[in-house]
């Protein structure tokens, strides 16, 4: 046994200690996730992971936190990843088996075999990577099952997580939005074999893609199924071990699924809004922000909107309006300045009735819950086009008396560049 002096064991020890603090510090990514192989999963799984070049991950963990049913909140997978270094090009990539996957991984990158034990699982599940004293494997994180972490991370700080969400119809429980990640909501008609990330010019994320993939397995290539994808994929597929491609259609450092796109609310029956010319038709001003007055509301009617273009995720949230009346969520294709019933209709061109609701409590959404399709795909539009449309619900609101002699009236609007 060697043994040291003990200014120079103590030079080692805060040595190995500045080697751990500086590497927590760096900032890693997971970049691209591929679960589901067609046919045999074992032997094709990998988990990419990107920061700065030549990197070590002294102190660092990946994790697999169960999300289906019972099972709900369980770590599956606690990985040390602490005696691996990111290669000449800023990757990790983990694999459960030696074989090669076409396309062969970049040379400059860091490959490890480590086959996952249970192997990293199809249904829903959250995967996370952080650093410090992690959970132990099969710890349950959520005791009750309900969606929420029950069990604090002390000691251990999450730096990135994603929530990939089975389509199963059972009891599918997701933690990256209470980790300050991302979830990826169920897409109808499939379950995603992968999730592949898209990065800007600098090395920063954009925003996580998806979809089933098709091949020969083993070995791939494996390409994306572009009926089964979302996030605007149009082309490709899997390169496990190389930097993710960058699609940047204008060639100003962000990846387009990361150009400021409009979201956001416009069309105010408040008096305020000076980009409409058309005032509330009986002085039935409402609220900032909203629609013109309602007989059940005088702050007028809201439409607001939840998610992202880049996921598909986008839901259109009514609410301010008569407690159980029917309401109509419409989406047009160009600009309008009118008189609409008790209120002012911003949404024009060609319109699409989107869905009829009925509220409760005056308030409903589009889509909800029941609806097997997304915003997008009812109102005709592709992901990552760039068209833009407007949105506003028009609405029930029959009291007589009030603003003679329509008996409906509709929300503020909201702008969409998908």
């Amino acid at each position: 046994m060697l043994f040291l002096p003990s200014i120079l064991r103590r030079s080692a020890a805060l040595a190995a200690v500045l080697a751990i603090g500086a590497s927590a510090h760096a900032q890693f990514r997971l970049s691209e996730i591929y679960v589901n192989a067609p046919g045999t999963d074992d032997g094709q799984e990998g988990v990419e992971i990107r920061g700065p070049a030549s990197t070590s991950l002294a102190g660092w963990y990946f994790l697999a936190i169960d999300g289906d049913g019972t099972s709900a909140g369980v770590c599956d997978v606690v990985q040390d990843l602490g005696a691996h270094s990111t290669g000449a090009n800023g990757l990790l990539l983990v694999r459960d088996g030696a074989a090669v996957i076409t396309p062969a991984p970049d040379p400059a990158t860091t490959v490890v075999v480590f086959n996952w034990t249970p192997d990293l699982e199809n249904g829903t599940n959250t995967y996370v990577l952080g650093f410090g004293t992690p959970p132990l494997a099969a710890t349950d994180l959520d005791t009750n099952d309900d969606g929420t972490l029950d069990v604090a991370l002390t000691g251990f700080t999450v730096f990135d997580s994603v929530s990939l969400t089975e389509n199963d119809g059972a009891s599918n429980f997701v933690y990256a939005d209470e980790l300050g990640g991302t979830v990826i909501p169920a897409n109808p008609g499939f379950n995603a074999d992968a999730l592949y990330r898209i990065f800007n010019a600098d090395g920063s994320p954009c925003s996580w893609v998806g979809g089933d993939v098709l091949g020969t397995n083993p070995g791939g290539p494996y390409t994306w199924d572009l009926l089964r994808v979302f996030g605007g994929i149009t082309a490709g597929g899997l390169d496990l071990g190389t930097l993710n491609v960058i699609l940047d259609a204008d060639n100003d450092g962000l990846a387009d699924a990361c150009d400021l796109a409009l979201f956001q609310a416009f069309c105010f029956g408040d008096g305020l809004d000076t980009t409409i010319t058309t005032p509330c038709p009986c002085a039935n001003v409402g609220a900032a922000g909203n629609g013109c007055a309602n007989s059940a509301n005088p702050a007028g009617a809201n439409l607001a909107a939840t998610g992202t273009q880049v996921l598909d995720d986008v839901v259109l949230n009514g609410s301010g309006m008569p407690a159980t009346v029917s309401c109509i969520y419409l989406q047009g294709d160009a600009l309008a300045d009118v008189v609409f019933g008790d209120g002012v209709r911003c949404a024009g061109g060609s319109l699409i009735r989107l869905r009829t609701k009925t509220n409760v409590g005056g308030a409903s959404s589009f889509p909800d819950s029941v609806e097997t399709v997304t915003l997008s795909q009812r109102g005709g539009v592709t992901i990552g086009s760039g068209v833009r449309r407007y949105y506003q619900t028009y609405y029930r609101n029959a009291a007589a008396a009030f603003c003679p002699p329509e008996t409906f009236n509709v929300t503020n609007g909201w702008t969409i560049d998908w």
